[in-house]
């Protein structure tokens, strides 16, 4: 796929309204992005403490040049990582 996708449940692109192949923003309190919707019976939610939780599947291969361009998934993420091993703070955080 050459633009930056999000896949999300049928159950969730039912609540918001989203149609498979729609435009869909993304966002948390660090960033959001724009991507193409690809609603997929493989992400299903979840009861977390009672309530309803549902997941989202983002590509991290999407930047701002080359053959596929669009939003980069790091802009939902925070800026920081391990002083020590180099290794990004996301990789934990999601």
């Amino acid at each position: 796929m050459p633009n930056m996708f999000v896949e999300l449940s049928e159950e969730l692109a039912r609540e918001k309204g989203i149609k498979n192949g729609d435009n869909a923003i993304v966002s948390t309190t660090r960033g959001d992005v724009e991507a193409v919707a690809c609603v997929t019976k493989r992400l299903k939610p979840f009861n977390l403490n009672g309530k309803t939780v549902h997941e989202v599947a983002l590509s991290w291969q999407y930047g701002f040049k080359g053959f596929a361009t669009g939003d980069p998934a790091n802009r939902l993420t925070p800026h920081i990582g391990d002083g020590t091993t180099v290794c990004p703070e996301y990789k934990a955080w999601l």
